[in-house]
């Protein structure tokens, strides 16, 4: 009985202990605010700024995911400015004189048979060889026309000295670091899908279950490179491509906006069999350099649009796949 008595207290001290444990727990659960849940277009922005992010802290390397090849920029290159097209890549720099930014050079990209045939010619204008992948071939070019003296951040030149400015970069200190890269999923295969395009009427010119249709007002299919023209636009149009063989697509299309022309381009984008991608532009935002461009996407063929992406003037495959989460 004694040692019942004196085992007593300590029960007594220890079930304290626990209440006191229990009661500490329950307010850190019940008491502490929980996190809100994040609604997917919360999600997905939050992912797009972290892609800007990273574009913005990394401007020494400059990352062409269309062809698939980085170069890297000295520090005195910070601000330059690129110029993305089909058939090249153009950089420039801000030049102190008027504060304009003036091309100094560029990438070229042709297919191997152009470039073949352009080296039995005396004289050609395809630039300096710099590297082949696939069947493209890739060389660069000064653009001589401007020079390269006076350009912000370059010292001025010395009579008698060889001067070390733009072009120099170029030729011993950016194009050395040329490199291939792997694009993975992103590495273009092309892939085949049906274009349509609506008018604000529900009017319809394109290919639709392989037949051609042109009910559009000066718009026209082209069986050849698969595409819509539209002559003389007077109209707000939504563009569709409709997934028939797995793969991906580059899609690109511009407007004239008062004196200015703005273009949009969709990179190396996957796309599936019965998968539909439909884009509506709103041209005035993109001219601000704004997210103007929206991508629905019907992923299973049921007319509803799962996902929607908003985009700048360019949308990447990479940036694609980081928002939907879709990988070939």
């Amino acid at each position: 009985m004694n040692n019942q008595k004196g085992l007593a207290p300590i029960i007594i001290i220890i079930l304290i202990i626990i209440g006191l444990a229990g009661g500490i727990l329950a307010w850190q659960y019940l008491g502490t605010p929980k996190e809100k849940a994040k609604s997917p277009e919360e999600k997905i922005s939050e992912e797009k700024k972290e892609v800007v992010k990273e574009k913005i802290a990394d401007w020494k390397t400059y990352r062409n995911e269309w062809y698939g090849f980085e170069l890297t920029f000295p520090e005195r290159w910070k601000g330059y400015e690129v110029k993305e097209e089909r058939e090249g890549i153009e950089f420039s720099l801000q030049h102190s004189k008027d504060k304009e930014y003036r091309p100094v050079f560029g990438i070229m990209v042709f297919p191997k048979e152009i470039w073949e045939q352009s080296q039995s010619k005396e004289s050609s204008n395809v630039g300096t060889f710099i590297a082949e992948k696939g069947n493209n071939v890739f060389s660069y070019y000064l653009w001589k026309t401007y020079g390269d003296e006076g350009y912000i951040g370059f010292p001025e030149a010395i009579a008698d000295e060889i001067y070390q400015g733009p072009f120099f970069d170029v030729q011993t200190k950016i194009i050395p670091t040329f490199k291939l890269i792997d694009l993975g999923v992103c590495e273009y295969r092309k892939g085949e899908y049906e274009m349509r395009v609506y008018d604000s009427q529900g009017r319809v010119t394109g290919l639709i279950n392989g037949e051609i249709k042109e009910e559009v007002p000066n718009a026209f299919y082209d069986p050849e490179s698969g595409g819509v023209a539209i002559f003389d636009p007077k109209n707000s149009y939504v563009y569709e491509l409709f997934g028939i063989k797995e793969g991906n697509y580059q899609f690109g299309k511009s407007s004239i906006q008062g004196a200015e022309a703005v273009t949009f381009n969709a990179i190396n984008i996957p796309i599936f069999p019965g998968e539909t991608h439909r884009y509506k532009f709103d041209w005035d935002a993109l001219l601000r350099k704004e997210e103007g461009a929206t991508l629905l996407i019907d992923a299973d063929g049921d007319g509803v649009f799962e996902k929607t992406i908003n985009s700048d003037i360019k949308l990447t495959c990479w940036e694609f796949i980081a928002i939907t989460g879709t990988e070939q």
